[in-house]
């Protein structure tokens, strides 16, 4: 896994690519989806970490950009209405007015709901301590939505906004897929998600 980057100004012209990340560890898939703030001092980056299913949180300094600070693991345990456990595949982090939102795509890996692909949800105010997880969209086994990937949320005046890809299959070429969009003013209630 290499991460790179391109800077702007304006988002017409954008610098050389530059690399700021290569995963040297021997295991597969150990930066997976990294969710990026800048809060004018570092950046604050969470990725999740398919060896172990957790979430790790690391910082960089804007002047190296390249050495990231592993400053804590955030285990969370993911649970649906029906006790089915999931495990993370895919975030998002927003930091709205000091409350960190977290959104995370997981894969159920039950043999009995193997096909079930889960949008959770947690809030922190510190990124330390989160609280339980809870669904915010269920992926729809009967229709285009089946196969949810990766979703990000974003914050418009009062409402917020979850954007997901989805196919109607995993691995199909028949697959057909979109872009999903489900919002809310709490958090919680998302319209067209469960």
């Amino acid at each position: 896994e290499i991460i790179r980057r391109r800077t702007s100004t304006d988002g017409i012209t954008w610098s050389e690519e530059e690399t700021i990340y290569v995963n040297d560890t021997g295991y597969y898939a150990y930066f997976l989806s990294p969710a990026i703030i800048w809060d004018g001092e570092k950046y604050n980056i969470w990725v999740i970490t398919s060896s172990n299913n957790t979430i790790q949180y690391y910082t960089a300094l804007a002047s190296d950009i390249t050495n990231w600070n592993l400053e804590r693991t955030i285990v969370l345990t993911y649970k649906d209405a029906d006790n089915i456990e999931y495990k993370p595949w895919h975030l998002d982090v927003i930091n709205d007015n000091g409350t960190y939102i977290m959104l995370i795509m997981c894969k159920s890996f039950e043999s009995a709901a193997e096909n079930r692909w889960t949008m959770f949800m947690t809030t922190s105010s510190d990124n330390t301590n989160y609280e339980t997880p809870y669904v915010v969209i269920y992926g729809d086994p009967d229709s285009w939505d089946s196969y949810m990937y990766r979703g990000s949320i974003v914050k418009v005046n009062d409402e917020y906004r979850i954007y997901y890809s989805a196919g109607s299959a995993a691995y199909s070429i028949s697959s057909i897929w979109g872009i999903g969009v489900s919002t809310s003013k709490n958090l919680r209630n998302f319209i067209g998600a469960l």
